[in-house]
């Protein structure tokens, strides 16, 4: 089971306000099948789904005995890639 937080359903209101869409199966398929991951602090993970030639969809998220994502944020993929592709 995937479950967000309050500050992630806020953050993906925040980026439909910046005209992009940015759903719930979409950041479910990051998690579950995405393009390439990094370790980050605290035990948590961030999932990457590539959304074109430079942007990319970046989950943080926990798993425990569900997976909590965090936060979601769109990022430019060089910056975090270069070491995963």
């Amino acid at each position: 089971m995937i479950c967000f937080t309050h500050h992630a359903l806020i953050k993906i209101k925040l980026i439909k306000e910046h005209g992009v869409e940015i759903s719930k199966d979409l950041i479910r398929e990051a998690i579950q099948n995405p393009d390439f991951t990094t370790q980050e602090k605290f035990g948590r993970k961030a999932a990457y789904k590539i959304l074109g030639e430079r942007l990319a969809l970046r989950v943080i998220y926990e798993k425990n005995k569900e997976i909590m994502v965090i936060t979601v944020m769109i990022v430019r993929r060089k910056r975090y890639e270069k070491d995963h592709v």
